[in-house]
């Protein structure tokens, strides 16, 4: 039974991540012709990040669901390496990855407001130079692109603190202190 609900969940979050992929490259198509080709990269990239995140979040689920629990870390996905390095990361070298996994070994159906509960955020220090947008991967699976200025000069901690404080009470009281020793690894 739960190699089935995984597999179907593979499967709706496939077609959910390619609908979502397809309307973001018209919109990305969509431009004017006065942007400059700085911000249209970053817009690429963007959309390959959040891609990438949305295909962590698939592995996450297939993971949850055989298991019981969300992974210690992402190494125990078996990732492969493309997939865990952002396309404007320059600085990720020798397995290092442009993402931070926050939770640890928790169980989803312990969490009240997974929607708010962080999973997986890009890495601030790793960000193309002037970045205003941090891609983050929440429990439930959905992407959101937080504006955080000066994104750059922050650390991984002062992201997770932001995130703490969006997030559920209960959910925050119980797991703020593992998402806060995640993020400063």
């Amino acid at each position: 039974m739960k190699k089935l609900f995984a597999a179907t969940a593979v499967i709706a979050l496939s077609v959910l991540f390619f609908t979502g992929c397809k309307k973001a490259e018209k919109k990305s198509a969509a431009g004017t012709g006065s942007e400059e080709t700085g911000s249209r990269l970053t817009r690429a990239h963007r959309i390959n990040s959040n891609s990438n995140l949305k295909q962590i979040a698939t592995m996450l689920f297939i993971f949850e669901a055989d298991n019981g629990r969300f992974p210690a870390d992402l190494s125990e996905l078996n990732l492969p390496g493309d997939l865990l390095t952002a396309p404007y990361d320059k600085k990720s070298k020798n397995g290092k990855s442009s993402y931070i996994y926050l939770p640890g070994r928790i169980k989803v159906t312990a969490l009240r407001a997974p929607g708010k509960f962080p999973a997986v955020i890009e890495d601030p220090r790793r960000l193309p130079e002037l970045s205003t947008t941090l891609s983050v991967l929440f429990v439930d699976g959905h992407v959101e692109s937080l504006n955080v200025s000066k994104v750059n000069e922050s650390s991984p901690l002062d992201i997770a603190e932001l995130l703490i404080s969006r997030m559920d009470n209960s959910d925050k009281e119980q797991f703020a202190a593992v998402i806060r020793k995640n993020a400063g690894k």
